[in-house]
This record gives C-alpha cells, structure tokens and sequence, in this order.
C-alpha cells in the first residue's frame, strides 16, 4: 500500500472520478484534488485493523498505527500520477501548467463523457458487490414461485 486508499474505493483514481462525479461545480486541480484527499482522509474512521486482517490473508507482517498514519498521508506525486492516468485513459481533461519550481500539474479538471460512464459504472460495479449473497433457500424461494405461478396460470 505506498499510495493511500479510502476505506471503498479501488485507488486515487477511483477516488477521483467519484469525487470529481459529485462535485462538478467545483475548480479541480491536482493540488485542490489533494488536499481535499488529505482532509477525508484525515476524517476516516481508522481502518488499521481491517488493512492488519488483510495483511495477515496476504502473510505480511502488521503495521503499526504509525506506520499506518504516515501511509495516509497523500502525495502530490501520487496525485499527479493518478491525474494523468485518467487522462491517459480519457476520462478526465484538464489543463496541464506548471509552478515556479516547474512542476507539472492540471488544473481545470473535469470529466469526459466516457470518465462519466466509467464512474457510473465503478459506482453500479460497488452497488452489486455490497448486496448481501444470495442463498440457497432463497432461490429455491423464488423457483417455487416461479413453478407455482406458472401452475395457476394454466
């Protein structure tokens, strides 16, 4: 994990589209894009012990909660990749500038029409994952039904 994740989403560029999705009257740059990462971040409810549940599955060693804390902690060089990835993959525009150091950075972002598809999807992808399995009495339910119905029809 060298790159922070929200608790939800895939990765930054998950974050992202689903920020910059619901927040289209906003000015996004990769700087703004950052710093409000930072601040959700920062306002997460710790999930150290679920990211050591993980770690334990993979048969990594745990963290520490400051070793967790400090990989919260967002770069702008993490930010800017993620920004070019979703313009590479064209899903995101926006103009490219740079700062007194020359440091490249986009401000202006915005979403394509196919950067919109693409959220709704990941958005609709994460809506099916998070219903519950269905069981077998369940759909053994639902075919008794089904043959029921179809009797009584006739």
């Amino acid at each position: 994990m060298d790159r922070p994740i929200l608790f939800g989403f895939l990765d930054i560029e998950d974050w992202i589209l689903h920020y910059t999705y619901h927040h289209p009257k906003e000015n996004h740059s990769t700087h703004s894009l950052l710093q409000q990462l930072d601040l959700v971040l920062k306002a997460e409810p710790s999930q150290l012990d679920e990211c050591n549940r993980r770690n334990g599955l993979l048969g990594a060693a745990p963290i520490t909660a400051e070793e967790y804390v400090a990989r919260r902690n967002p770069e702008l060089a993490a930010m800017q990749r993620a920004v070019e990835t979703l313009i590479k993959e064209g899903w995101t525009k926006g103009k490219r500038d740079s700062d007194v150091q020359g440091v490249v950075y986009f401000s202006g972002l915005d979403l394509t029409g196919s950067g919109t598809k693409e959220t709704i999807r990941r958005a609709r992808e994460k809506e099916e994952k998070a219903k519950p399995p269905r069981s077998f009495e369940s759909t053994l339910r639902e075919v008794r039904k089904r043959i029921e119905e179809t009797t009584n029809k006739d």
